[in-house]
């Protein structure tokens, strides 16, 4: 199932800032929308996540040295 919180586009103000919300002319950013309201009423990404992009798994290695003082 693909949840808005592992999307690139979800903020952890609980907004969707997709391109495909559409472009705000003042600032030329791209419009923000409420998350759960664009998936649960169809006015933009919808139940079936149209516009999601999976957020990439970034893997943090340890430096050598680090390693041999882990617990």
């Amino acid at each position: 199932m693909k949840f808005c919180k592992d999307c690139i586009y979800y903020k952890t103000d609980l907004f969707c800032n997709a391109p495909q919300n559409g472009i705000n002319l003042t600032t030329g950013e791209s419009r923000h929308r409420i998350a759960s309201i664009s998936r649960e009423f169809d006015c933009g990404c919808g139940k079936e996540a149209k516009w999601f992009v999976p957020t990439p798994i970034i893997i943090k290695k340890l430096p050598w040295w680090k390693k041999l003082w882990k617990n």
